[in-house]
Formats: C-alpha cells, structure tokens, sequence
C-alpha cells in the first residue's frame, strides 16, 4: 500500500510538474558553465555570440580574450646570437599560426645551459618583454626579437619552449 502511495505521488501533476522544472534549470545551468568556460572560443569561432557573452562577462566579472590554441602555433626558427660589443645576446624567434581562428600570443620559455649541459639560466618571456601584439592573426607569422643581458654567464646552448602562463 506505501509503495503504491508513492508511485501514486510521483506520477502527480504537481510532481511532474516539479520534476521537469528542475531538469530544465539544470540544462540551463549546465549550458550557461559550458558557455562560461568556452566563452573565448565562441566569441572568436561565433562573432554573433559576443554581445551576448560581453553582457555575460559583466555580470560575472570576467572578460573576452583570444582563444588559446598552443596545439596551433608552432616555433619556426630560434636563434641567439651576441650582440656586438655587449655583454648581451639577441633572442630570435618566429612563431607560425596553424588556426583558422586569431589565437593569443603565448609566452617564450628560455633556458640557458653551459657547456657541460647545465642550466645556467631561465626565464619567461611574455609577448609584452618582444614588443609584440597580445593576438596572432589566423595562419600569419610573427617574428620576435629581444636583447637580454647575459652577465657572467658562459651560454653554450638554449631551448625555446611556449607555452600560456
């Protein structure tokens, strides 16, 4: 009799009711977190999508950048040279835009070794320390030059990597 009760009330109008409120304001909540985490790449892949994210972005105090893609760039050429007449080198980089869509530019990661492989130093370059745009248009090439100052270091070899900070 109990569990007849219960079917019973589960299979109300007022329950039913309840039930399918509840299922749609958790679709609802799950599309606006999915909207909230990708909203960079929908503004960039869905131009139509940005007043609406931007309103969105307000309220939630955070803000539309260019979507990250590191899997879409790639170093072209590296080179580190000493400048003349300084104790200094010039860092040299090309980066090459694989995407279809503008990506933010990442971050340089240098690291410096000496002669016996060692680390002698690191450092983390943001597309700020190169002069450089904070986007990279789609499929377009962007070559980056700084001078870093070496102090008393002996620089035998470097490793570039990029990455987003």
């Amino acid at each position: 009799l109990r569990r007849a009760d219960r079917r019973a009330r589960w299979r109300s109008a007022p329950a039913r009711f309840a039930l399918v409120t509840l299922s749609v304001l958790a679709a609802l909540t799950l599309a606006m977190q999915i909207a909230h985490h990708f909203r960079d790449a929908m503004a960039a892949q869905w131009p139509a999508t940005r007043p609406v994210l931007a309103a969105w972005c307000r309220s939630a105090g955070c803000a539309i950048e260019a979507p990250r893609g590191i899997d879409d760039l790639t170093v072209e050429s590296t080179a580190l040279t000493r400048a003349i007449g300084l104790d200094a080198f010039v860092l040299s980089v090309t980066l090459r835009s694989r995407s279809r869509l503008a990506l933010a530019m990442p971050s340089i990661d240098l690291s410096l070794t000496d002669g016996n492989g060692r680390l002698v130093a690191r450092r983390a370059l943001s597309p700020r320390d190169f002069g450089a745009a904070s986007v990279l248009a789609p499929g377009a090439e962007a070559g980056l030059q700084v001078m870093l100052n070496a102090g008393n270091f002996r620089v035998a070899g470097y490793t570039v990597e990029i990455f987003y900070p």
